[in-house]
């Protein structure tokens, strides 16, 4: 039951909009989600409890009571053989590390100019929140480079080489233009601003029962998993781990198979039908990342699987692996191979291939590539390859028998397979909060492949290494190619937004689902200060202490320009006195006192046990640059829904919305009242299935695909291109209906 609250008054958020959709904060859950939940969470959260409760009980009680201060001495033993374990791995990850190369430099300018219909109605406001409160009076035209140096060049220690420079001098030339501002010459020395991969990192020292407690939570949701079907690999090249289920389709399958066929190998039980088996296209450039063996079939051999843990695990009743057969049908290997013989063929997602034809037939190819290409990028590149790979398109029904007659019934469509799910958490404990919204999506369609990645860097991990962006996208590509998830919809949260942006930059995903997505304009500072500055500014708010800005610009360039802290008590209204004086500035009132304190609290235990953790910190300010995670609107799939809740307090999520409605970006659905992380909860229980909903119209849409002939991935030869307009036009419509219903 879901409450329509806009008959209450107006809701908060961004305008109506076609592609916009509202869950009011008031919806009754559904018993058995509810049930899954608490079930999960008791198990996995308090499970760790228990099981530290029944392994110290014998040391309360005479004779293992003796040994109690034994076993305390060897506790701090260990803590302090952690302590300086993480010490070290903090002096090893210190030194900055190199911007990654940037050849979309230009097109992002570009883009970031366009921002001031939605994103950026005013720059200066804009700067004033980047250089940590100060006054926008204070920022001159050397800070505007400066800062522009960082966020797009990664240097901050003097000026770049000529041709950069020019390119900097050009665009701040034109933010003079389009904002319609001028920025008086010079430099304010001391001001400073958000530049965290150029800072000493902020780490604090996890104790080691708190790591051990994530690790018992993550191991008590794997037992969950296993139970659900689901199977623990690893990539060998990266040491990325995932759990995978194939789905119920995929299982009867290789029941009937009477083996267990070789991941991602033509007929195999784990992926598609041959038909659609991934693989790069004849005649392009694209290459499969490291580790997942040849083009058609990511397993490599079955020595490979057995040491690397790429392919299935071997069974729990022998120690060495089974011998695995591929068994396929004459049908479906004739079916195979005149798809690979055939010379003529092309992707119609991404236009790479031979599609062959006359030459009016290539003009016209040719021009809606660059057509399609220029109006995605903004520059008349070569597109973007399709992500894990193209799919050749379905073989041509077989030639009609004349000794049939006419009155026979066709034969049955083919059933598509549902659209894998890839998951990718976000900041936190890892999978344990998940778990009943992957319930969710198998309950809905108990054969639908899903795969749950790991990233034990951001979950409170003892972690050696963090990955790079590029080295997660590889591990999530190199998976999906080695079990024949063709076509995978890429769900993010929070931090895995910022591997599906990566992803978006990268290739031409089908499909993606954010939730809170940090990732999306990523440009404005609200991420940054919230996650990575919050803590100091609240320090600063408590003690009522000068921003952090403009703290170490001298006195007399302060009161030349009139600003300071000074000025501010002077400025300031009635109301907001108090908080900006701190809590021993003036005598306030008891309910002021605990909010400056709550506030405080609250933000220093967030950063305490998730932000501020080692592996965590090196992933946000030593490995993640913004420009290369970054999810444009513009990168995004046609097919992405965009999940915003309207009390996140780490992003503003009604500007993301605007700027993604504006540019007919994605589907936004907008969940009132509800906080950060929030949805994971039993009461998100109408935003999940609206998600689920979401990945259901994906299915019926290769179920249009596939009735009318196009396939998945590859179409047939259609020189004008119709049949893909008129089905993404039936798919709008199919989409739009089943949203009203």
């Amino acid at each position: 039951m879901v409450l329509d609250m806009s008959w209450f008054g107006a809701m908060s958020g961004p305008p109506p909009h076609p592609r916009l959709s509202r869950v009011p904060r008031w919806c009754a859950p559904h018993p058995w989600d509810a049930f899954v939940a608490g079930a999960c969470a008791y198990f996995c959260f308090g499970g760790p409890v228990v099981l530290f409760l029944l392994g110290l009980a014998p040391f309360l009680f005479l004779p293992m009571l003796l040994f109690l201060p034994l076993l305390l001495g060897a506790y701090w033993l260990l803590e302090l053989a952690w302590f300086v374990h993480r010490w070290y791995l903090r002096y090893r990850h210190e030194p900055w590390t190199d911007p990654p190369a940037y050849p979309d430099r230009r097109k992002h300018l570009e883009r970031f100019l366009r921002l001031k219909d939605d994103c950026v109605p005013c720059f200066r406001d804009y700067l004033s929140r980047w250089f940590r409160g100060a006054d926008a009076r204070l920022i001159r035209r050397e800070n505007v480079r400066e800062f522009v140096r960082y966020g797009f060049y990664g240097g901050v220690d003097g000026p770049m080489s000529a041709p950069e420079e020019e390119e900097i001098e050009w665009f701040v030339s034109e933010v003079e233009r389009v904002w319609a501002v001028s920025f008086a010459p010079g430099k304010t020395e001391g001001l400073r601003f958000m530049r965290h991969m150029r800072e000493p990192l902020r780490v604090m020292h996890q104790p080691l029962l708190f790591v051990a407690y994530s690790h018992c939570a993550e191991w008590l949701a794997g037992i969950i998993l296993r139970c659900w079907g689901f199977v623990h690999l690893s990539c060998e090249d990266t040491g990325v781990t995932y759990w995978l289920r194939r789905g119920a389709a995929a299982a009867a399958a290789r029941r009937r198979g009477g083996g267990a066929p070789r991941e991602g190998s033509r007929g195999a039980a784990g992926g598609p039908s041959s038909s659609s088996a991934p693989g790069p296209l004849r005649g392009s450039s694209e290459r499969p990342p490291p580790g997942s063996g040849s083009s058609g079939s990511g397993g490599g051999s079955p020595e490979r699987q057995a040491g690397g843990g790429e392919g299935p695990p071997p069974s729990s009743s022998s120690s060495s692996p089974p011998k695995t057969t591929t068994t396929t049908s004459p049908s479906t290997t004739a079916a195979s191979l005149g798809a690979e013989d055939n010379p003529r063929w092309y992707c119609r997602e991404c236009g790479c291939g031979d599609r062959g034809g006359g030459l009016i037939r290539r003009s016209l190819d040719l021009l809606s590539r660059r057509g399609s290409s220029s109006s995605e990028d903004g520059s008349g590149g070569p597109p973007r390859r399709c992500f894990a790979g193209c799919v050749r398109p379905p073989p041509p029904p077989p030639p009609r028998d004349p000794t049939t007659p006419t009155w026979a019934p066709a034969p049955p469509p083919r059933d598509p397979s549902p659209t894998p799910a890839v998951l990718l958490h976000g900041l936190g404990i890892g999978l344990p909060p998940y778990l009943w919204t992957v319930a969710h999506v198998l309950r809905s369609t108990p054969e639908r492949p899903v795969a749950l990645v790991c990233l034990p860097e951001v979950s409170l991990r003892a972690v050696w290494r963090v990955p790079t962006p590029d080295e997660l996208v590889d591990a999530v590509e190199g998976l999906c190619r080695r079990h024949g998830l063709a076509r995978p919809c890429l769900l993010g949260h929070s931090f895995g937004s910022f591997i599906v942006a990566r992803a978006c930059q990268r290739s031409r995903v089908a499909a993606t689902v954010l939730v809170d997505p940090v990732a999306s304009c990523l440009m404005l500072p609200d991420v940054i200060a919230k996650v990575l500055y919050q803590l100091e500014d609240r320090w600063r708010e408590f003690l009522g202490r000068e921003r952090a800005g403009s703290e170490r610009v001298s006195e007399e360039t302060k009161r030349g320009l009139g600003v300071g802290q000074d000025a501010d008590r002077a400025k300031a209204p009635p109301g907001t006195l108090q908080r900006r004086l701190g809590l021993f500035g003036t005598p306030m009132s008891w309910r002021a006192r605990a909010t400056l304190f709550g506030r405080l609290a609250w933000t220093f235990f967030r950063d305490a046990l998730v932000v501020r953790e080692l592996s965590t910190t090196v992933a946000l300010c030593r490995q993640f640059w913004w420009f290369g995670v970054c999810a444009w609107a513009e990168d995004m799939p046609a097919r992405s829904l965009v999940v915003l809740q309207s009390r996140d307090e780490l992003l503003d999520a009604e500007k993301i919305a605007t700027h993604l409605l504006n540019r007919d970006a994605a589907d936004v659905l907008w969940v009132e009242g509800f906080a950060h992380g929030e949805l994971l909860a039993p009461q998100g229980y109408e935003a999940r299935r609206r998600v689920v909903r979401f990945l259901e119209t994906l299915d019926n849409e290769n179920v249009a695909r596939e009735i009318i002939g196009l396939g998945r991935r590859g179409e047939r030869n259609d020189p004008l291109g119709r049949a893909g307009k008129d089905t993404a036009h039936a798919n709008e419509r199919g989409f739009k209906g089943s949203k009203a219903a």
